[in-house]
């Protein structure tokens, strides 16, 4: 899904929850809802070593092109980082519930994406998923896309 996407759907899920969240909590829901994405940029820069932003939207659009070819890896995306926030909930904090809450939106979307453009198994959903199912089957090398 696009940024502009998921800042939309951002934007509805705050007026929704505004309704049952204090402002802060409507605020910091709607910002995980998109902020869970930057997981994307760190794996540009692991894949490429390079920092340009308007460069990891060309390298996304890259990958995406190929995404027959490709199994990737978001961390934030995982079932380990949602456990963790589930935990962090449970012990600590009802804010990482809320942010919890965010990036399970976000996750239904780009499902919902994913599937519709017949990419749903492309991306790990957990870290153990990856390693374990990964094989030479990564990021294809951005350097190709200069040649």
């Amino acid at each position: 899904m696009t940024l502009r996407g998921h800042v939309i759907q951002a934007a509805i899920t705050a007026a929704a929850a505004a309704t049952v969240l204090d402002p802060w909590q409507t605020l910091v829901l709607a910002s995980s809802v998109v902020l869970i994405d930057v997981d994307h940029y760190l794996d540009f820069v692991v894949v490429t070593g390079r920092f340009g932003l308007s460069e990891m939207f060309r390298f996304h659009d890259f990958v995406w092109e190929r995404r027959g070819e490709v199994y990737g890896l978001s961390v934030f995306h995982t079932v380990e980082v949602f456990s963790l926030l589930a935990a962090a909930g449970w012990l600590w904090s009802e804010w990482a519930w809320v942010v919890l809450a965010g990036f399970l939106m976000h996750m239904a979307a780009d499902a919902v994406f994913l599937y519709r453009n017949d990419a749903l198994g492309t991306r790990a959903v957990s870290i153990v998923e990856y390693v374990v199912r990964r094989g030479g089957a990564g990021y294809p090398r951005y350097e190709d896309a200069e040649e």
